[in-house]
């Protein structure tokens, strides 16, 4: 039997979105034009798409040479009209939402239209937060302390809401592949059917179209399906073919147009073209996987470095986040040992869940560490999609150390805490960087 989570938490949600989108708004008309992850790149590309109505590539299309002031704020910005533009080989989805609203607005300077793309990201983050919450109450749905904190820890973590506020397409990944998740959980708690590896595979393909981060799907898809399975073998195979071929028919006509145009449906090899400098060719994957400097970057870079990696905060804070983190891991461990004594039916699905979660972060982390074999900017946001997934997974092994009478406390800490971090990082640190030096 299914329990709906309790009326007061349901209204929190309400709250915990209203409060979230104001931040947005203020985050957003706070951080001065361009200044976010590759935005002037990403605003270029919306606006060949609104005003020419064509995709750009990498080949034909530069950075825009009228906003050639902004260049501290992107990346291997040389001559002020001939660096190619490269967000060109991202896919278009985002763009093709966005470029509506550009001609909306498109009278006015671009700054403006950049303050307006930004406001425009943030029902994405929003959708982040929401699907968070169903996720949680899906598996846990008496438990007030993860209802209301998973959804704190999502809406407040500082550099995934930063990206919900810029003009990127972040946000949207990060949505349609929490969506994923949610899709995912309910398969295994309800059984997978054909129909359900359909809607799978039609996700899948359109959220590949969104950013290509969200390639681990493909292969979560189908050991979700394997293991919610309601029949033999044979269908689970045809189950998975459809889902798969669906997602190919979707995604398959973008990656042709990649592969024709730069040789591979990622386009690896004309990035490298194109940014030499950034290239790597000094790691293996295993050493990156086991790097004790990569994971601290990449630890930083998932709370600070606002402003393509001008805007640090302090080392005492992130050891704090850090320490908080491994507390929270170790508690998770708990819960899984525990979660192997029981056999019970609803326990067996619910650990199942949580085991996928888990795979689809390290899947992140791996396809992260993969990435920066080739390309030294790799970035902690390429495994934002998975936050949903983290949160539930840190909450749950946070709650294994609280005890039960003092859980209500603990949710108020949490969120305390949550918003305590997001005040401290702008207030010492965002702002007086944009505003007071």
């Amino acid at each position: 039997m299914t329990h709906r989570p309790p009326r007061g938490v349901r209204r929190f949600i309400v709250g915990l979105l209203a409060v979230f989108v104001a931040k947005q708004i203020v985050i957003a008309c706070i951080s001065p034009p361009f200044t976010g992850h590759d935005e002037v790149a990403h605003f270029q590309g919306i606006r060949i798409l609104a005003t020419e109505r064509r995709i750009p590539t990498l080949w034909a299309d530069t950075l825009p040479g009228d906003l050639y002031q902004y260049r501290p704020y992107s990346i291997e910005w040389r001559g002020r009209d001939d660096s190619p533009l490269y967000t060109a080989v991202h896919p278009p989805l985002y763009y093709l939402l966005m470029a509506p609203v550009y001609r909306a607005v498109s009278g006015a300077s671009p700054e403006t239209i950049q303050y307006v793309l930004r406001c425009a990201s943030i029902p994405f983050g929003a959708a982040t937060v929401l699907i968070a919450w169903m996720l949680t109450t899906t598996l846990f749905p008496r438990d007030a302390f993860l209802a209301v904190t998973v959804p704190t820890v999502v809406a407040f973590q500082p550099q995934v809401s930063y990206e919900a506020a810029m003009v990127n397409n972040d946000a949207l990944a990060i949505a349609m592949y929490s969506t994923i998740l949610y899709l995912l959980v309910l398969a295994l708690r309800d059984g997978a059917t054909l129909r359900r590896a359909i809607v799978l595979g039609l996700l899948a393909g359109t959220t590949l179209l969104a950013k290509g981060t969200t390639v681990m799907s493909l292969a979560l898809i189908p050991a979700v399906l394997w293991t919610g399975r309601r029949g033999g073998s044979r269908t689970v195979v045809t189950q998975t073919a459809a889902a798969l071929a669906v997602a190919a028919v979707i995604i398959g006509p973008w990656w042709w147009f990649m592969i024709r145009t730069y040789g591979d449906p990622m386009a690896f090899g004309a990035i490298a073209a194109t940014q030499p400098d950034l290239t790597r060719q000094d790691a293996t994957f295993l050493q990156l996987l086991f790097s004790g400097r990569f994971m601290v970057d990449r630890w930083i870079e998932s709370w600070g470095e606002f402003g393509w990696r001008l805007v640090h905060i302090g080392g005492g804070l992130t050891a704090a986040l850090f320490v908080a983190g491994t507390v929270c891991a170790a508690g998770l461990l708990l819960v899984a040992v525990s979660g192997n004594r029981d056999r019970s039916p609803e326990r067996r699905w619910r650990m199942e869940a949580l085991a996928v979660l888990a795979a689809a972060c390290a899947l992140s982390y791996l396809a992260t560490a993969q990435f920066g074999v080739r390309f030294v900017l790799t970035q902690a946001r390429y495994f934002f999609p998975m936050v949903d997934a983290a949160a539930l997974l840190l909450m749950l092994g946070l709650r294994a150390w609280i005890p039960s009478r003092w859980r209500d406390v603990g949710q108020a800490v949490v969120v305390f805490l949550a918003i305590a971090v997001n005040v401290t990082i702008y207030t010492s640190y965002v702002i007086p960087y944009w505003y007071f030096r």
